[in-house]
C-alpha cells in the first residue's frame, strides 16, 4: 500500500514527458485530482447541538449542578478530495464526470460542578457524484482562467455523539444517511507545466442542503446497550421548569408532547467552500 503514491507519482512524470498527441483538440481528455481545505454550513446539525448544549447548562442548573466551563463549537471547518474525468468539446469547453469525498467534525467539551463531564461531536461527511461544465480563458502563455458549473448527487451522511462522564457513564451515538440533489460552481486558475501536465488552485462553492436522514441511534450506560432505527428530526420543545430549545434528534417517531413548539425533518446543509490545489493529467 505505501507504494501507490509513488506509483502515481511516476505515472504523472511519465505522462507529462511526452507532448500530446494533438493540442487542445476536441476529443481530448483529460484527469483532474485535488484536496484541499472544506467549509460548511451545518444547518439544522449545528442548531440541533447548540440546543442540546444550551439545555444541559439549563437543567444542570437546575439540579445544582452549574455549568463551569467550555462551550458549544459549531461543526464547519472539515477538508475535501476528488477527481473527474473532462472531456474537451472544443479548445475552451469541456464537460466532466467525477466524485469527492468531503467530511467535517467539531468536538465541544462541557464541564459542570462539581465533576460532571459531557462532550458532544457532529460529524457531517458526504459523497456527491458530480457532472460538471468546464470553460477555461488563456490568461498568458501558459497559464488559463478556468471557470465550472454543474450539479451532483449527494451521498450524506450525518454522526452525533453525545458522552458524558462520571458519575454517571452514558454514550449516546447518531449514525444516520441520506441523498440528494446540489449544486456547486467554482473558478481556478490553472498553469501549465508541460503539454501534458498542469497545476491548478481554484475556490469552490456548493448549495446543497440535505434532508430525510435515517439511520440508528445507539445508547449505553450502566444497565447496559439499546438500539433503535428512526429519522432525523428537528424541532423545539420546553419543559415546565426549562425554556424552550431547539433539538436534532433521531427518533423512532415523531417528536410529541405538552412542549412541542414545532417539527419537521432535520437539514443538513453541507452547503460552503472549498480552496483546492490539484493536478491535471491530459492524455
Amino acid at each position: 500500500m505505501k507504494r501507490l503514491p509513488w506509483i502515481g507519482v511516476l505515472f504523472i512524470l511519465v505522462v507529462s514527458w511526452f507532448p500530446p498527441a494533438a493540442g487542445a483538440a476536441p476529443g481530448r481528455i483529460s484527469f483532474r485530482i485535488y484536496g484541499g481545505g472544506a467549509y460548511v454550513s451545518g444547518g439544522d446539525l449545528n442548531d440541533g447541538l447548540q440546543g442540546w448544549a444550551d439545555f444541559w447548562k439549563a437543567n444542570y442548573a437546575y439540579q445544582g449542578s452549574p455549568y463551569k466551563a467550555g462551550a458549544y463549537k459549531p461543526v464547519h471547518v472539515g477538508f475535501d478530495f476528488g477527481g473527474e474525468v473532462v472531456f474537451s468539446i472544443t479548445s475552451r469547453l469541456g464537460i466532466g464526470l467525477g466524485a469527492e469525498f468531503l467530511r467535517a467534525k467539531q468536538t465541544t467539551n462541557m464541564t459542570f460542578q462539581p465533576d460532571i463531564d459531557w462532550t458532544f461531536s457532529g460529524e457531517p461527511s458526504v459523497v456527491p457524484v458530480k457532472l460538471s461544465i468546464f470553460y477555461g480563458l488563456p490568461a498568458g502563455k501558459s497559464f488559463r482562467v478556468v471557470l465550472q458549473a454543474g450539479l451532483g448527487y449527494y451521498f450524506a451522511q450525518a454522526r452525533l455523539e453525545s458522552h458524558r462522564k462520571p458519575p454517571r457513564l452514558i454514550d449516546y451515538v447518531i449514525d444516520s444517511s441520506a441523498k440528494g440533489l446540489g449544486y456547486h460552481g467554482g473558478l481556478g486558475l490553472e498553469w501549465d507545466l508541460s503539454p501534458r501536465f498542469a497545476l491548478f488552485i481554484e475556490a469552490a462553492g456548493r448549495y446543497a442542503p440535505i434532508s430525510g436522514f435515517t439511520g440508528k441511534t445507539t445508547v449505553t450506560d450502566s444497565s447496559g446497550t439499546g438500539s433503535w432505527d428512526g429519522k432525523l428530526y428537528y424541532f423545539g420543545a420546553s419543559a415546565s421548569y426549562i425554556q424552550s430549545y431547539n433539538y436534532i434528534d433521531l427518533l423512532a417517531g415523531e417528536p410529541g408532547g405538552a412542549g412541542l413548539k414545532f417539527k419537521r425533518e432535520a437539514k443538513v446543509d453541507f452547503s460552503g467552500l472549498a480552496a483546492r490545489l490539484g493536478i491535471a493529467v491530459r492524455l
